[in-house]
């Protein structure tokens, strides 16, 4: 039963997810583009590619509830039949907006649908999670030329706090499934906390030896995303371990 309440909520913030991207996307692609992406000198392509992995992410999991995928379900290549079409859709109509109808910006739309879905072929639903979000950050931070922190000023920092938090909650909900679920405060915390900071220091060695967005502002805010998730989550257990202790004492 708590299985599958969870799975219900889960389902649900996804939908809501989804209810907000999809529109936003639609919207976003239909825009001129805008000056900082073309100063930041990324490819249109990559943007497409991510964007459209989220997408096809966030569909299955609003219909499938994040489940496990084999070739032979029919609705995972439903999804991914809507994902492509809707992305032909989107490309021909930008034709009639200012932007270009690109058979290669199409191509990545596909690849992007593709590595979406791919990633439950192997993967249960919070490590595929945990996977989708580290290539959507890692490839936002250091697949542009120029800053994201000169591009976007103080919403660059608010990206790193954002971006870096919701790793670190998906990172925390492995360690949650996938450990010992009464773990000592001493064991979790760095199993929690290790992984996050790891990944934060990737990102940023990439960005030091190719010379991409290395700013020590958005550092202290990828770890300040960090530690409120970790401490927050901490003090979770730990208040719901009181109140589990006061109610077999009350028993």
């Amino acid at each position: 039963m708590e299985r599958h309440v969870g799975l219900s909520i889960r389902r649900k913030v996804t939908i809501g997810l989804l209810a907000v991207y999809w529109p936003a996307l639609a919207i976003f692609s239909h825009l001129p583009v805008p000056m900082w992406v073309r100063k930041a000198g990324v490819s249109d392509k990559v943007l497409h590619l991510l964007a459209y992995m989220i997408l096809a992410f966030l569909l299955w999991c609003a219909i499938g509830g994040g489940a496990r995928l084999s070739p032979g379900r029919a609705s995972a290549w439903l999804v991914f039949l809507v994902v492509v079409l809707y992305g032909g859709a989107d490309e021909l109509v930008q034709g009639y907006v200012g932007r270009s109808c690109d058979i290669v910006d199409f191509a990545a739309d596909v690849a992007g649908a593709l590595a979406g879905l791919v990633v439950f072929w192997f993967l249960p639903f919070w490590p595929a999670a945990l996977l989708v979000a580290g290539t959507a950050v890692f490839g936002l931070t250091n697949l542009t030329r120029t800053s994201l922190s000169e591009l976007l000023g103080v919403t660059s920092a608010v990206f790193h706090l954002f971006a870096h938090g919701v790793f670190a909650l998906i990172w925390v909900r492995n360690v949650e499934l996938y450990s010992a679920p009464k773990a000592p405060r001493a064991r979790w915390l760095p199993a929690a906390a290790g992984v996050p900071i790891a990944f934060l220091l990737l990102v940023k060695v990439f960005s030091a030896v190719f010379r991409r967005d290395f700013s020590l502002r958005d550092v202290a805010f990828s770890l300040l995303g960090i530690m409120l998730v970790v401490f927050g989550v901490l003090l979770a257990r730990s208040a719901g371990r009181r109140a589990n202790g006061g109610n077999r004492g009350a028993a």
